[in-house]
């Protein structure tokens, strides 16, 4: 586990190509010692890449190629 800085807008704006729908949700996890928390999760293809179909592991990865490259340094 570790600590990413992102924009919530930077994550929801991330689409899937041909679907037209958000790649990843967030979700306010925020508790009193830390107010700026939140998970990104996954909106579909979950599970082992390798069970996954050819183009479905394609969307996967440039979404999250895409994530990546939002993270503030």
């Amino acid at each position: 586990m570790g600590v990413v800085t992102l924009t919530v807008d930077d994550v929801r704006n991330i689409i899937f190509k041909g679907c037209n729908s958000r790649a990843f949700n967030v979700y306010d996890t925020a508790y009193q010692s830390n107010p700026a928390h939140a998970d990104v999760v996954g909106s579909k293809y979950f599970g082992n890449t390798d069970e996954l179909p050819k183009l479905e592991q394609l969307a996967r990865n440039r979404v999250q190629k895409e994530l990546l490259g939002k993270i503030h340094p």
